[in-house]
């Protein structure tokens, strides 16, 4: 095999997909079923402008990879056949009061550098005013993945190793011995994307640098309501609303350090409901019917991993913590690009 990706996340798989699109042969191991952790957890908010408020570099990146959507995106429908629900609805967080407003007239000073474009305007309900970014958008992860799915079934169905958990990876000067149950598969290239468990990985061989992952727990929610009456995600702080096409309206999030602690705790997801129903009022008293769990990959840092481990064959692409879905397509470019670069 050309490369072994360790994961089958939106970050795993996109890269692989980006890697059968260039004519390589890459293998995907995944210790459960493909995507079904913060991949399907993910509410799929694109919104660069309400998750960075200075210029850095991972703001940019970020400004990148959402301007990369529309093609990623449209590419992806038409290699798998599906549709995927994306689109480019705008988003507005809201302030409670003036000293809240005159915060994001600075933020919009600050992130018109780095190209987010922001509007301040008064807002016509009980809150102070709204920032709107008419550029912030969304997409179903599910879909993202179902469509990667597709498309390795019909093209590499080798390729896909689901229920194949990765025991540690040894990096040589020209190749990568992936242990698992099933024997060791060697391979020209590696790239660790198993989101927080990814440092529970042992990388064997001499001591390489790689900063560690941990899991931060957010709960999550939904409703049912007519399609399109949401409009614009809405958001104040941790706690947002997005509408999928469907018409499912998904609500989040809480953040706990709480290690793999898959329970959903009803007084989270009553949070949620509660904080929510300021933001839009239609929810009203209406318990969710759906409430779930997932797992940022986090790191002590606050930046991902994304990049080469030295001169080894090996790759790193984990620690998105919040924003996996959004950097998916640039993440996939710039490891792909990488190991593209390095085969031929």
């Amino acid at each position: 095999m050309d490369t072994a990706i360790i994961g089958g996340g939106i970050i795993g798989a996109s890269i692989a997909w980006r890697l059968l699109r260039e004519g390589l042969r890459p293998v995907l191991f995944d210790a459960g079923t493909l995507g079904r952790e913060a991949s399907w957890a993910g509410a799929g908010m694109l919104v660069p402008g309400t998750e960075f408020s200075t210029p850095t570099p991972l703001a940019s990146l970020a400004v990148r990879s959402l301007a990369m959507y529309p093609g990623f995106v449209s590419t992806l429908e038409r290699d798998s056949g599906r549709t995927i629900d994306f689109s480019l609805c705008g988003s507005i967080e809201m302030a409670a009061d003036a000293r809240e407003a005159d915060a994001f007239e600075e933020r919009i000073r600050l992130q018109r550098d780095i190209g987010i474009e922001a509007h301040l305007r008064k807002s016509q309900g009980p809150w102070h005013a709204e920032l709107h970014y008419p550029r912030d958008g969304q997409v179903d992860p599910r879909d993202i993945i179902a469509a990667i799915r597709t498309v390795f079934e019909r093209d590499s169905p080798y390729a896909l190793r689901e229920r194949a958990a990765v025991q540690s990876i040894e990096p040589h000067r020209d190749h990568v011995l992936v242990h698992t149950a099933h024997g060791p598969f060697r391979a020209r290239t590696a790239v660790l994307a198993a989101g927080a468990w990814s440092t529970d990985i042992p990388i064997l061989g001499p001591a390489l640098a790689v900063e560690p992952a941990f899991p931060v727990k957010g709960h999550l929610a939904s409703w049912t309501f007519p399609a399109g009456a949401l409009g614009p995600i809405r958001r104040r702080g941790h706690h947002y609303l997005l509408q999928r096409r469907s018409g499912t309206v998904v609500a989040g999030a809480t953040q706990e350090h709480a290690g793999f602690d898959r329970t959903v705790h009803a007084h989270a997801v009553e949070e949620i409901a509660r904080e929510c129903a300021l933001l839009w009022p239609e929810l009203g008293a209406s318990p969710p019917e759906h409430s779930w769990v997932g797992f940022r990959p986090a790191t002590a840092s606050g930046h991902p991993e994304i990049r080469r481990v030295g001169a080894t064959p090996l790759w790193l692409a984990y620690g998105h913590f919040r924003n996996g879905i959004l950097l998916a397509p640039a993440t996939a470019e710039s490891v792909a690009g990488e190991i593209v670069a390095a085969i031929k």
